[in-house]
């Protein structure tokens, strides 16, 4: 009813303030020192109203009617007097909400089921694919996207569902008009409130600039390289204490040395 998986409630401690508001979470507190303190038998308390969180951040009421006090654990029982049209009502409420954070994102967000279709993708992403939400759900990579890049979208997809391992890479993608461009890409499993796999996340976004950046770094860096290594030339490079961190070959010849390597560290 709340949403929170029985892991996240064991994690909490202790768990009233988390699960219920400020003021219910007091008198729920006051409640069970008072039947431990034998002021109330646990046997017939009177019902007592809680206003409880959901993991969405909603709030819901609740209607404890039960508490059976042990030594070191309790059992709380209650019930929710929400009508179907209420519980229907939290639902929309949640999933507006959903879709409020996602739709606010800046970068790209799919979710696909154990079949690899897509059941939901966020604002950006649908502004990529200058494509509605109800042209893509179904769809799997096959039909937007050429072969050789959906083969490694499935072998990544069939990985994230066998393992439930969170893959993050940059890789090629492919725009509507059939441009190539490089995104940095997170995807990792989809779970339900029992842990269990139901599909996959992916988020992306944009990094072709910086691998442009960075093949343009190591074309510099290469061309360096191919500099110090054919320059007949002393070239040496120092940092602040005046050790050498770089020195040409040729002037690895002139001191006798067996490489530029046995330069680098070393001060004069």
């Amino acid at each position: 009813l709340l949403g929170w998986s029985r892991r996240e409630i064991e994690q909490f401690s202790p768990c009233w303030p988390n699960l219920l508001s400020h003021a219910s979470a007091d008198a729920l507190t006051a409640l069970l020192a008072d039947i431990q303190q034998g002021k109330v038998d646990q046997r017939a308390i009177p019902c007592l109203r809680l206003d409880a969180k959901t993991s969405g951040g909603l709030t819901i009421p609740l209607e404890l009617h039960s508490v059976f006090c042990g030594a070191e654990q309790s059992l709380l029982l209650a019930r929710s007097p929400l009508s179907r049209e209420s519980a229907e009502e939290i639902l929309r409420q949640t999933q507006a909400r959903f879709r409020s954070i996602v739709d606010s994102l800046s970068i790209n967000l799919v979710l696909k089921d154990t079949q690899c279709r897509r059941i939901y993708a966020n604002r950006a992403y649908l502004e990529l694919r200058e494509q509605p939400l109800s042209e893509l759900i179904g769809k799997t990579d096959a039909d937007l996207l050429p072969a050789d890049l959906v083969a490694k979208y499935q072998a990544d997809d069939e990985r994230v569902l066998k393992t439930g391992e969170v893959i993050h890479k940059f890789e090629e993608n492919v725009d509507p008009k059939g441009t190539r461009r490089w995104t940095e890409t997170i995807k990792g499993p989809l779970r339900d409130a029992d842990g269990n796999i139901t599909g996959i996340q992916i988020l992306f976004w944009d990094a072709t600039d910086r691998k442009a950046t960075e093949a343009a770094l190591e074309r510099e860096r290469h061309l360096l390289h191919t500099l110090l290594d054919n320059i007949p030339d002393s070239i040496y490079f120092k940092d602040r204490q005046s050790r050498f961190v770089r020195i040409s070959r040729g002037m690895a010849r002139k001191f006798n040395l067996s490489g530029p390597e046995v330069a680098i560290g070393k001060t004069d």
